[in-house]
């Protein structure tokens, strides 16, 4: 996805949190919805981030709290339901 898509998907607004190489932020839906937007650290080139391996492993459950997972021009960005831890 390219970063107008992203933009036009959704809208940024405040930062939650800086957990080491994870941003968090308080988002919007084109269509108004409240999430919470991710942005996950990079591995190694040619690999998958070692949290996104770990948000990939969730159990059913949880994973029904993500929105979706995207790959915004080589960075990964996880959408949750606010409110929601991504990784136990």
């Amino acid at each position: 996805m390219t970063g107008e898509d992203f933009r036009a998907r959704y809208e940024l607004g405040d930062a939650l949190a800086e957990e080491g190489d994870v941003r968090s932020y308080r988002g919007r839906t084109a269509r108004g919805s409240e999430v919470f937007v991710h942005f996950l650290p990079q591995g190694p080139e040619g690999s998958t981030p070692p949290l996104l391996e770990r948000v990939q492993a969730l159990e059913p459950e949880q994973k029904a709290r993500l929105v979706e997972v995207l790959d915004v021009e080589g960075a990964w960005v996880v959408v949750t339901d606010p409110l929601v831890e991504i990784i136990p």
